[in-house]
Parts: structure tokens; sequence; C-alpha cells
């Protein structure tokens, strides 16, 4: 569910930055620099979400522990 709401908000952020391009306040290259940026941080924020879950999993589960080395 987290994964799902952080996806929505960078969703939001990106829409909200097409709309402003629309209306003339950004140029297209400073719109594709900071798209870049947020596209780049998202995937940087599911990784850890991914990485966070694996972990808990892999605590909370002993078999798991063993078959990870």
């Amino acid at each position: 569910m987290k994964l799902i709401l952080l996806v929505l908000k960078k969703f939001l952020l990106v829409s909200q930055k097409i709309f402003d391009l629309l209306n003339g306040k950004y140029t297209y290259p400073e719109f594709e620099a900071e798209l870049k940026e947020l596209l780049n941080e998202l995937g940087r924020e599911i990784c850890t979400e991914v990485i966070n879950e694996m972990e808990k999993k892999i605590y909370e589960d002993k078999k798991n522990r063993e078959n990870m080395y």
C-alpha cells in the first residue's frame, strides 16, 4: 500500500509539471530536467521500499535467512 501511495504522489507531481509546461511556466528543457529528477527519485524510493520489505520478511522468517547466504 505504501508503494502505491508513493507512485500516486509522484504521478500527481508529474501531472502538475505537465500542466505547468502547457501553461508556459516551463520551457521544454526545464520540464525534461525536472521530470527526469522526479522519475529518478521515484525509482530510488521504490527500490528502498522493496529492499526494506524484503529485509523485514527475511528478519521475520528464519528459514529465509538461512537461504540468503
